[in-house]
């Protein structure tokens, strides 16, 4: 109950906010750039933003829900920290770090990202590390993104996301992936709409790997950029 008070607290402070919001976009400032709620991130950090709040909601089967919230700061242009949680295991800390900007469609930016948790000793673990390519106009508004790494959780799998979103029309982003984790592969398809420069809404589904079965999901969420 603990969990869901805090983050419906927090998606209600963001529609509350996103209500009293202008909803034009002005063309000469940098739009918000959100990584949910696709399993993949892509290699940007926050170079032009101070912090970024990201909540949302994921329904499993209808009966299991997980709330989640992150927070990204920006360190340099390149560097980016951040914080996130699902309510009921505590939070971790991640950084990321943009190794290389492509300098045509054909040469991907190129990142690393890495999260961190306490351990039950008081030691600190690793519990996700990737590698992040992204292609982010291969062809005329349509982008592609690839990780590949690896989740301590998840039985130590190795996994491969790959993402391909498709601007359909200014404000609106179409994406759809495939994650192979181990032996399973789940997908995941939906849309990311801006508000403003500062406010992005998201919705998606599709269906996870549940050892012989295989599930269907949902979700939504509200992001914010504090410039």
């Amino acid at each position: 109950m603990r969990k869901i008070l805090l983050t419906f607290s927090m998606m209600l402070m963001a529609l509350v906010g996103f209500s009293q919001i202008d909803f034009s976009i002005d063309p000469d400032q940098p739009t918000i750039d959100i990584q949910r709620p696709t399993f993949s991130e892509n290699a940007n950090t926050l170079s032009s933003t101070l912090i970024q709040f990201e909540n949302g909601a994921f329904v499993l089967d209808t009966n299991d829900v997980t709330y989640g919230s992150m927070v990204r700061f920006r360190a340099t242009d390149r560097i980016e920290v951040r914080t996130q949680t699902d309510w009921s295991n505590g939070f971790n800390a991640g950084v990321k770090v943009n190794v290389f900007n492509g300098s045509d469609r054909w040469m991907p930016d190129v990142a690393v990202l890495s999260f961190f948790e306490q351990n039950p000793t008081g030691g600190v673990m690793v519990t996700d590390y990737r590698v992040i390519a992204t292609f982010d106009n291969m062809v005329n508004k349509l982008g592609v993104t690839f990780n590949y790494g690896k989740q301590a959780q998840v039985q130590g799998s190795n996994y491969f996301n790959a993402t391909v979103n498709y601007q359909v029309i200014k404000r609106v982003t179409a994406f759809a992936e495939a994650q192979v984790i181990g032996e399973d592969v789940n997908y995941n398809f939906g849309f990311i709409a801006l508000a403003n420069n500062n406010w992005a809404l998201d919705i998606h589904g599709g269906s996870m790997a549940m050892g012989d079965e295989t599930t269907p999901f949902f979700g939504g969420g509200v992001s914010f950029a504090v410039r």
